[in-house]
């Protein structure tokens, strides 16, 4: 990747991209599950925004309001992908370790499963009026940060980071994870060492 923060709708491209060239169904409602958990993983993976742009608590979940206004004319249908190949390009390769992760993870969900499980979440809680309304608020990146790090001090997500690591480590500058890590404790440990 080149200089410069990553845009929402650079993400957004790429999760289109690659839902439709795997054959899974991308609803706009899905993209925003995806963008929202996107940002989130990389500010708790990372401790950096993946985009700047702000994520707001809407009636059905977390939403970046830019690229939903952009992809609304599809409704509820699949959003094709206008790209001829993927936009890996544009990423880091941490960056690219997020998006491989929450590919992986939430994918194959359906949009109303993510609806639902992002209605769960504190994030979308606090901002919530009742079951079904939100505030409109922004979830703050902080917030964000926060919640999305005890996720991935889950197992479930710590084996599917560390496959998701290992999916881009082909090049041989970048880090390999080593073996002996068989916990999350151990892989919290190794991130915050200088390697």
């Amino acid at each position: 990747g080149g200089g410069g923060m990553t845009s929402s709708n650079d993400v957004a491209q790429y999760f289109i991209w690659r839902c439709n060239s795997e054959n899974i169904s991308i609803s706009n409602l899905k993209l925003q599950k995806l963008l929202y958990y996107a940002q989130g993983f990389h500010l708790a993976i990372s401790d950096i925004a993946l985009f700047r742009d702000r994520i707001s608590a809407w009636d059905h979940g977390p939403v970046q309001k830019e690229c939903y206004y952009r992809y609304r004319n599809n409704g509820s249908q699949n959003i094709p992908s206008t790209l001829a190949a993927a936009n890996d390009d544009v990423f880091s390769k941490e960056e690219l370790n997020t998006l491989n992760l929450v590919f992986e993870t939430q994918a194959h969900k359906q949009a109303w499963e993510l609806r639902k499980q992002s209605h769960k979440e504190p994030t979308w809680l606090k901002y919530s009026i009742d079951d079904d309304n939100a505030t409109g608020e922004e979830i703050t990146k902080d917030e964000m940060k926060a919640y999305f790090i005890t996720k991935i001090t889950g197992e479930d997500y710590f084996n599917s980071f560390k496959k998701s690591i290992e999916a881009v480590q082909s090049d041989d500058d970048w880090v390999e994870i080593p073996n002996s890590l068989s916990s999350v404790d151990d892989f919290m440990d190794w991130i915050d060492s200088p390697h």
